[in-house]
């Protein structure tokens, strides 16, 4: 160690004890990204450091970031092979990792992602500034979506983006703050998509900590899950299974990858056609 920095030769990467710390206290899951997934790290310009994954290119803000990426490169929560150009409606968009991992897929056409903390809108917008080419497949949008139209002050920590929602901060949180959220029609929105992109495959990914249950029921009173050609949906806190109910009475098949004792899950559904 020299004046706080340490070095990492086998990731090319020296790192900073005060500014790094977020990334020093994740520093073996960076080592499995490399070693797994073939990701290299980069000082930027701004001082921050990035990560590219099969020329994709994220910022790594924050500890959470990098276990965002674990779910996403190691673990491979959204690995779909695709058989025809597809939409990927990306509802709980977060920090655009997730929207830049579809971007990055040769059959799809179009992510839409949904974002409505604003703070966390911009760090996706950041995300994806990086990535050019990727960028111009990528729609973003400041809101949320759920049964209604609604506006609302909701818990918010820089610390665990990824927990907050509707319901409050899933998880810990420190230094927790009010923002005002929009949260729009999920059945407007599905409606404008089919009709837009009524010749491709559609895929809605769902992580919204909680929401998912009121977002799919209300496309079920509405008729329009049938309208989607792919669920991938983080589910937590209770059992998935009024979701599975409403996916088998459209024609779905599920898997669940989880115990329903858990507190969160990953649950797939598609239709066979």
């Amino acid at each position: 160690m020299r004046n706080n920095l340490i070095d990492f030769p086998a990731l090319e990467l020296t790192l900073d004890i005060k500014k790094d710390w977020h990334v020093l206290q994740n520093i073996k899951l960076l080592s499995i990204l490399n070693g797994q997934c073939g990701c290299t790290f980069k000082r930027e310009e701004s001082g921050g450091i990035s990560i590219a994954a099969n020329s994709v290119k994220y910022f790594i803000r924050s500890f959470e970031d990098i276990v965002l990426l674990g779910e996403i490169l190691i673990k491979r929560d959204y690995a779909l092979s695709l058989p025809r150009e597809s939409v990927i409606v990306d509802v709980g968009m977060n920090n655009g990792h997730s929207a830049l991992y579809f971007a990055a897929k040769p059959k799809v056409v179009k992510v839409i992602g949904y974002e409505p903390f604003l703070p966390t809108y911009e760090i996706a917008k950041n995300n994806i500034k990086l990535n050019k080419e990727l960028a111009a497949k990528i729609e973003t949008r400041n809101y949320g979506l759920g049964e209604a139209n609604i506006e609302m002050d909701c818990d918010y920590s820089y610390e665990n983006t990824a927990g907050a929602g509707v319901k409050g901060i899933l998880g810990r949180a420190d230094n927790v703050i009010k923002e005002r959220i929009k949260i729009k029609a999920v059945s407007k929105e599905i409606k404008n998509i089919k009709e837009i992109y009524s010749e491709n495959c559609i895929v809605m990914k769902i992580d919204i900590e909680g929401s998912e249950f009121e977002v799919i029921e209300s496309l079920a009173k509405q008729g329009l899950i049938a309208d989607i050609d792919i669920f991938i949906i983080e589910w937590h806190e209770k059992s998935p299974e009024p979701i599975i109910d409403n996916m088998l009475a459209s024609g779905f098949t599920v898997f669940c990858s989880d115990s329903f004792e858990a507190k969160a899950g990953m649950l797939y559904a598609f239709r066979i056609v």
